[in-house]
């Protein structure tokens, strides 16, 4: 036929049926005297067009009724104007329309392919008006047409929500699902550029990949590809029930959120959701902004570069492969970056959550740490095998382990700082907390190991160093009270306070201009307390100077409890101590076998034949002056002595007393 019509009268709709059991139907257009009539089916109700092969027309409206189309074969038909319902199937071949309109529900299904220029519902009372589309074994394409100078482009609106399902591909420009879900699902590639969902959007291609301009949804974003998935935004603004969430996988292919430049202006490529982000790469994973602003964060891909994260919970970035290369990456709990190779950073922020102070934890297995300013409201610790370089990092507590160099131009810490690496270049400041509380420190090389050498500047009022294992070191700070309980140098350590300067030479014991205090313990392993102008120390006491006050402890086996010795120096005590049949030589004679070296003098040889019993000498482990091996004569001869004599200077600030009682008064 050309046409059918029905205008409807009291008690009909006027509906028309149109059935071919064996073969096709066809509203066909005749041009006649240069009048083209288009093949039409008009119906003032419903319509229905059923037919064994094919059926093919142009135009069909339903004004207050439903349509439905059914074949075998093809169905090709231009232009669709639904009052309700419409349903078109092709059983066993393809469906092409232009554009088709529905107050209601579509439903479009093909054993092959459908192809269409635009599909849209209204929505009516009792049915929100969804698109569904179903290519059993063949690709849906919403194509783009021009005609006449005007383009028309290939869409998806529905006022309910949109589901296309195909075998192979789907391809479209805009789809719009104004009070529903959008759900896109195909074996092939998914290629689509603009996505706008009221609710939920899935998007899957389990043998190809994704690509996107926009989407954007009130409800959850899940976009998962076999291969690539690349898009210039991904927005999800979060309904009532759901926070708007956005995962993307590439399960063998990258993430790539591209930035894109339309007449002059160029689009940022983004991720921005009102819940959380998770973006899962097997390759790269890269892009510009990422948003999660009530929920966390996780990336990962064998090399992770983007330009900002801002995330409300927690942060996991993970390279499995390369490196991480971040400019500014703020959270609110704890971030984790992770990675085989280098980590690059501009700023890392996080500044704590309800349940979560915000740490920091950075490791990099092979790689190195470069970056600018790292701020912590939590802990922060690091772990890289490669070196360690930034200008800024503030945080409660700070921990970094490096196998290679560790510089970091200013730390900030309120609690503890732990440094491990092979060689240290720190300073910094203690974040005052009321009330005070001393400063605890590690400073070791790789592991617990020794590094090689260590220059650190810090000011807080106490420092506590639990352990210092470094070759060479110089400590330089303003505290009133140094501490170090486990230490180990076997150089030198140069410690400047406030108004002492501390140097513990375990190389040799020639005397060095400079400091107020120097100490030697041979083997390296020492204990020491600075606090004020007192130093006590179980190392053995070289030289002194000024205000300074120098107490030596023993911690022998022989010993059932620890004393202070108000010890001397060698210096400044030889003349007194040389009195009589003693000398320089004999007052530095000692056991263990080790070579002094003061005041020109050297020799082991000559130091060996020395070696006699004497009331001044060297017991184990002890101090350099053995108090306790004077006689009590001498002894008292020396305490009667002390005032006005020429030259002496004792380094004491009080008599000897436990050591326990000293440290405790100090404490």
């Amino acid at each position: 036929f050309k046409s059918l019509t029905t205008t409807g009268n009291a008690g009909d709709a006027g509906n028309i049926d149109v059935t071919a059991d064996n073969g096709f139907i066809l509203a066909q257009t005749v041009t006649s005297g240069g009048v083209t009539t288009l093949g039409s089916v008009s119906a003032h109700g419903s319509a229905t067009l059923l037919a064994a092969t094919t059926i093919t027309g142009h135009t069909l409206a339903t004004t207050t009724g439903s349509a439905v189309l059914t074949a075998t074969g093809p169905i090709d038909w231009s232009t669709f104007n639904v009052g309700t319902t419409l349903g078109a199937t092709a059983s066993q071949g393809s469906i092409t329309f232009k554009t088709a309109q529905s107050g209601g529900t579509q439903t479009i299904s093909a054993h092959d392919n459908v192809t269409f220029n635009a599909l849209t519902t209204t929505g009516i009372n009792g049915d929100a008006g969804s698109i569904n589309v179903t290519a059993d074994n063949g690709f849906i394409l919403a194509q783009t047409v021009t005609s006449g100078g005007v383009t028309s482009q290939g869409s998806v609106s529905a006022n309910g929500s949109a589901t296309l399902l195909a075998a192979t591909t789907i391809t479209g420009n805009t789809l719009a699902a104004t009070t529903g879900s959008g759900l896109l699902t195909a074996s092939g590639p998914v290629n689509w550029n603009v996505l706008n969902v009221g609710t939920t959007l899935g998007v899957t291609s389990s043998q190809g990949s994704i690509t996107f301009q926009t989407a954007q949804s009130g409800g959850t974003q899940t976009i998962h590809a076999h291969d690539n998935v690349t898009f210039n935004a991904l927005t999800a603004t979060g309904i009532n029930g759901d926070a708007g969430s956005i995962n993307v996988n590439a399960d063998n292919g990258f993430i790539l959120a591209q930035t894109v430049m339309s007449s002059g202006v160029a689009t940022l490529g983004s991720v921005s959701a009102n819940g959380s982000a998770r973006l899962i790469a097997a390759g790269t994973n890269t892009g510009h902004n990422l948003t999660a602003t009530t929920g966390n964060a996780v990336l990962s891909g064998t090399v992770v570069r983007w330009d900002n994260l801002n995330v409300g919970g927690t942060l996991d970035v993970t390279a499995t492969a390369g490196g991480i290369t971040v400019g500014t990456a703020i959270s609110g709990g704890t971030q984790t970056l992770h990675a085989v190779n280098d980590i690059v950073f501009s700023q890392l922020t996080t500044t704590g959550i309800p349940g979560d102070a915000g740490d920091l934890n950075v490791k990099s297995d092979t790689g190195s740490l470069r970056g600018g300013s790292i701020t912590a409201n939590g802990e922060t610790r690091f772990d890289v095998a490669g070196s360690v370089s930034f200008d800024r990092i503030s945080g409660d507590i700070v921990k970094m382990t490096s196998s290679g160099d560790l510089t970091i131009n200013w730390v900030s810490v309120v609690r503890e700082l732990d440094l491990a690496a092979d060689t240290i270049n720190v300073r910094g400041e203690q974040i005052r907390s009321n009330p005070a509380i001393p400063l605890i420190m590690n400073i070791t090389g790789y592991n617990g190991g020794v590094a090689k050498s260590a220059n650190i500047s810090i000011d807080p009022d106490s420092i506590i160093v639990n352990q210092f294992r470094v070759v060479d070191a110089n400590f330089w700070t303003d505290a009133h009270a140094v501490t170090i309980l486990n230490g180990y140098v076997p150089g030198q350590l140069m410690l400047t306070t406030a108004t002492q300067q501390v140097f513990l030479n375990n190389r040799t014991l020639a005397p060095t201009n400079g400091p107020t205090l120097q100490l030697y313990q041979p083997g390296g392993v020492f204990t020491m307390s600075q606090i004020g102008n007192a130093n006590v120390s179980n190392a053995y006491v070289v030289f002194y100077t000024g205000d300074v006050s120098a107490s030596v402890t023993n911690y022998g086996p022989t010993h059932t409890c620890c004393y202070d010795f108000t010890g001397a120096s060698m210096v400044r005590n030889i003349p007194v101590d040389g009195e009589g049949k003693e000398s320089i030589e004999t007052w530095l004679a000692k056991k263990d076998g080790g070579t002094f070296y003061l005041l020109g003098l050297s020799g082991q040889a000559r130091l060996d034949a020395l070696l006699t019993p004497r009331p001044v000498e060297t017991i184990g482990s002890g101090p350099a002056v053995n108090i306790e091996g004077l006689s009590d004569l001498r002894k008292l001869r020396r305490q009667g002595q002390r005032v006005g004599r020429p030259g002496w200077k004792d380094a004491a600030v009080e008599t000897a007393k436990p050591s326990v009682g000293r440290l405790a008064q100090a404490w």
